[in-house]
């Protein structure tokens, strides 16, 4: 089933044009290997459009960065926070600025798992203008625990080169095309890192009894090391485990999740949005936890998918696949969904909706 991008908001060219802006972007620097795509898009938006792009990264004790902050600043600056994970003197100083408009790109920890002192809720994160959020459940969490106005907006996966990760898929789908073979067992893959959130156990104590000629690998780059310890040393002799413990470029990951039949995300929140993007991209089933609100994103757009909660074995030990039809569908949705076009279009209504933000 295709379905058609139609835009919630409409791009306000005019309301752009007139606002007369500089946009900048606040970014934890511990935080940069997942933020520097992303702000390349926004960068290019911005030249695209006559908008200066300045951006700051965030240390906890900087007053050189304080004081860079107090220059960059105008009145006619839109603050952009790409995540409140790592506070600073000048993310409080931001605080001040009463006047100037405050967006917050969200992401799952900054909303569901993440405490925020009462000084930084009160004076800086229900004074945003906008919040942005990838489902509808997302939106209604984000209104409700902070009373914030919320657009939804689909980011692009990116590759380490800050360029989207179409080609490392495209060039991915061909090698498996052209050299296609029929497996004789499936490989799985449980969850998207090594902390207890991914609910490993359930999963592996469902499957540990009936599972036939099945491997699992277990991607825990990042993560708690005694859980991961504790999982290895508990199921290793009764079920064939990997831990792939190594921190992959996007190449290396996009080859990794290329050798995945089935993905399984038993999370107990919103997590693995990116890695959920790029499976689907490469043809690949999905069973997901209704508890992780990616999942909401999914039925939103038309994704296929099976729910995680309802898993089955056929007679073989084997989980059911989407069939190739049904696949073929999701591939297009995800390359539709996660163009840098539509990434454009997406962040130029949100830009377009600050003309008629009062706060």
């Amino acid at each position: 089933m295709k379905i058609a991008m139609t835009k919630a908001v409409r791009t306000n060219t005019k309301a752009i044009e007139n606002m007369n802006y500089q946009i900048l972007i606040i970014s934890p620097k511990n935080q940069r290997k997942f933020s520097l795509g992303w702000i390349k898009l926004i960068k290019d938006w911005g030249q695209s459009n006559g908008v200066v792009i300045e951006v700051l990264e965030t240390e906890k004790r900087s007053i050189a960065t304080l004081i860079n902050f107090f220059k960059l600043v105008k009145i006619n600056t839109v603050f952009l926070y790409f995540s409140l994970l790592h506070p600073s003197e000048y993310l409080y100083a931001s605080c001040l600025f009463r006047k100037n408009k405050k967006i917050w790109l969200t992401f799952g920890g900054d909303i569901h798992n993440r405490k925020y002192s009462r000084i930084l809720e009160s004076k800086l994160i229900r004074k945003m203008n906008v919040a942005t959020a990838v489902s509808k459940e997302e939106k209604e969490i984000i209104l409700k625990k902070y009373g914030i106005e919320t657009l939804k907006i689909s980011f692009p996966v990116m590759d380490d080169k800050c360029e989207p990760i179409d080609g490392l898929i495209n060039s991915s789908l061909n090698t498996e095309k052209g050299d296609k073979k029929k497996r004789d067992s499936q490989t799985l893959m449980l969850g998207n890192n090594g902390y207890p959130s991914q609910r490993h156990e359930d999963i592996l104590n469902r499957l540990r009894q009936k599972l036939g000629d099945v491997s699992i690998s277990i991607p825990c780059a990042y993560g708690d090391k005694s859980y991961i310890d504790q999982l290895r040393e508990s199921y290793s002799d009764k079920l064939n485990l990997t831990f792939e413990e190594t921190f992959l470029s996007k190449a290396d990951y996009v080859s990794y999740l290329s050798s995945i039949d089935i993905a399984l995300f038993n999370n107990d929140r919103q997590q693995g949005y990116q890695t959920i993007i790029m499976l689907i991209g490469l043809g690949k089933t999905i069973y997901i936890s209704s508890e992780n609100l990616v999942s909401d994103f999914l039925k939103e757009y038309g994704f296929h998918f099976f729910w995680i909660e309802e898993i089955s074995l056929d007679l073989n030990g084997n989980l059911k696949s989407l069939d190739e039809k049904i696949l073929k569908n999701n591939i297009d949705t995800a390359k539709a969904l996660t163009s840098a076009e539509h990434f454009n279009d997406d962040f130029s209504g949100l830009m377009g909706r600050l003309a008629f933000s009062e706060r």
